[in-house]
């Protein structure tokens, strides 16, 4: 588990786990969230997924 905060209020946190263990398909997958403010004050959260289907990031700000 990973989890900081900066002086700025940018903030990480995640946990990661092994998939299927020991088994021929084993994978970690990750999960977490990053919150920050923009330079306009904007706050913004990105939640996201790491695991055998790649980076997978959930955000309002992102496009769909």
């Amino acid at each position: 588990m990973l989890i900081f905060e900066t002086s700025d209020g940018t903030s990480r946190s995640e946990e990661g786990v092994i998939k299927n263990a020991g088994s021929e398909n084993e994978a970690i997958s990750v999960k977490g969230v990053i919150k920050w403010v923009g330079a306009d004050g904007t706050p913004y959260t990105l939640e996201f997924i790491a695991d055998e289907n790649g980076f997978q990031p959930v955000g309002a700000h992102l496009p769909k």
